[in-house]
């Protein structure tokens, strides 16, 4: 019988939510989307990205995520 070492990659479970405080808004009104996202683990999740489009029409305007969003790419980089 042979004996093996075994290395399991370490995993995290993330899931995301959405939401909108103003689905039918009128010009010039202020949308505020908030993005949740949720690791269950049993790891941390590290070097996050998540990719979220604005809708045509709409201008970015700011976040208090503590991550970084860029509005050209729609790339909002969660991190740890």
């Amino acid at each position: 019988m042979e004996d093996y070492l075994i290395t399991v990659g370490a995993s995290a479970d993330l899931s995301l939510t959405k939401t909108v405080d103003n689905a039918s808004p009128n010009v010039g009104d202020n949308v505020v989307y908030t993005v949740t996202v949720n690791n269950t683990g049993p790891s941390d999740a590290t070097n996050v990205d998540v990719t979220d489009q604005l809708p045509a029409g709409l201008t970015y305007v700011s976040d208090d995520s503590g991550g970084a969003y860029n509005s050209g790419t729609g790339v909002w980089t969660v991190g740890t």
